[in-house]
């Protein structure tokens, strides 16, 4: 992540206020299928995937249960184009995280979906996965 990750912002100060970096919105394209997977973010370069859970996570926490379900069908997209704004350390022994998790990301994606532009926020987990990866 270089100069996007919390070390480097942490030393050389949170220069993000002054970010010029064009955000591209998502519009949501209707009828897609919702499907687990993975995608290249391309504002860190990070590699995310997402399960059923996130899906039901977000069913649970929306208050929209028709575009929470549009909107995470198009989570390919939104993941590729969100922007990271935020890294915390994960508190160890949190019962709500994966045992290894190191960091928690929060991602901003502007999602259009056919009403307007909303504003996404997008909790990326960074942890060790099943292979120690």
């Amino acid at each position: 992540m270089g100069e996007k990750s919390p070390f480097f912002r942490a030393w050389f100060g949170d220069w993000r206020v002054n970010d010029q970096t064009p955000v591209q919105t998502v519009k949501v394209a209707p009828g897609l299928e919702y499907k687990s997977g993975k995608a290249t973010n391309e504002d860190t370069g990070m590699v995310m995937s997402w399960s059923r859970q996130f899906r039901r996570e977000s069913l649970i926490h929306g208050n929209d249960g028709k575009r929470i379900s549009e909107v995470t069908a198009n989570i390919e997209q939104i993941v590729k184009r969100a922007i990271l704004l935020d890294t915390v350390a994960s508190q160890p022994g949190s019962k709500s995280k994966m045992p290894e998790t190191a960091f928690m990301h929060s991602f901003y994606a502007v999602v259009d979906d056919g009403s307007g532009p909303s504003l996404y926020k997008l909790f990326a987990e960074e942890a060790l996965n099943s292979k120690g990866e």
